[in-house]
């Protein structure tokens, strides 16, 4: 480059370097349609003559004017169109002790991450975030005994974040009790009643599930009625009657049933 004038003329060097266009985008275009969107994803190209990619422009095809038209423009390798569908269904939850493992169903999207919360049931305390997975199910541990709890998935990509799912049926941690096989503990001793008066027979058992408590005169049951009565709660059963008459005498048995396993009994003294 040279300028010149009447008082003379002067002259620089100047280098000028001109760059092509970017290499077209590699082969490997894939599209994936979720609901209501399109997913469009590709590979940068394999030579980009040292300078780094900025953007891409995406464009697509109208068929009424047979002419490519502009649709965005992305600065990575990937766009979605239309609304992605990021809604989840309510998670299923299982109790394991003071454990919570919630499960759901997961969205056929790359790269998606799924936010785990969990709080007290019926409270209006906030919900608390417990972690961030890929899979489809986790475990919530260190939770407290007795309390109820819920628990709700969100879904969330780079490109956006879906609504909380449904909120879980409600669940209440626990350790889980052993089964225990019933017994009495404690039977009435011997015991005077006079004709006429009230007569309170107290037995104390154990077991895990609850037994069914029944009792027996002669070996015929008894059920609770107008003179007589049959009361069973927290592990104390009692036999009450109001008014003891002489065909009250007999033998008197107390039996401790669970479900599905032999029964346990135990022979009261003949006290009338």
């Amino acid at each position: 480059m040279t300028a010149e004038s009447g008082q003379g003329s002067d002259t620089a060097e100047v280098t000028l370097c001109v760059k092509g266009a970017p290499q077209l985008p590699s082969d490997s275009f894939r599209v994936a349609v979720i609901g209501s969107s399109c997913k469009l994803s590709w590979s940068a190209p394999q030579d980009d003559e040292k300078d780094p990619i900025v953007g891409y422009v995406v464009e697509k095809y109208d068929e009424k004017t047979n002419k490519w038209v502009f649709l965005a423009r992305s600065q990575t390798t990937s766009f979605i169109t239309g609304t992605l569908a990021l809604d989840l269904e309510k998670p299923e939850v299982t109790p394991t002790g003071v454990s919570i493992m919630a499960k759901w169903n997961s969205l056929p999207i790359d790269g998606v991450k799924y936010l785990v919360e969990i709080k007290e049931a019926k409270t209006r305390r906030p919900w608390t975030a417990v972690t961030s997975v890929d899979g489809d199910s986790y475990t919530i541990t260190g939770l407290t005994s007795g309390v109820d709890y819920t628990v709700r998935v969100t879904a969330i990509t780079p490109e956006a974040q879906g609504s909380p799912s449904e909120e879980s049926d409600v669940v209440k941690c626990g350790r889980v009790k052993e089964n225990e096989q019933p017994s009495f503990f404690l039977v009435p001793e011997n015991t005077t009643v006079l004709k006429g008066a009230k007569m309170k027979l107290l037995a104390e058992f154990k077991g895990h599930p609850a037994p069914e408590i029944r009792w027996f005169k002669n070996r015929k049951e008894i059920f609770s009625g107008q003179r007589i009565w049959i009361e069973t709660s927290a592990g104390v059963s009692s036999l009450t009657v109001s008014e003891m008459r002489e065909d009250d005498e007999g033998d008197y048995t107390v039996s401790s049933i669970i479900k599905d396993s032999d029964p346990n009994s135990s022979k009261l003294p003949r006290n009338f």
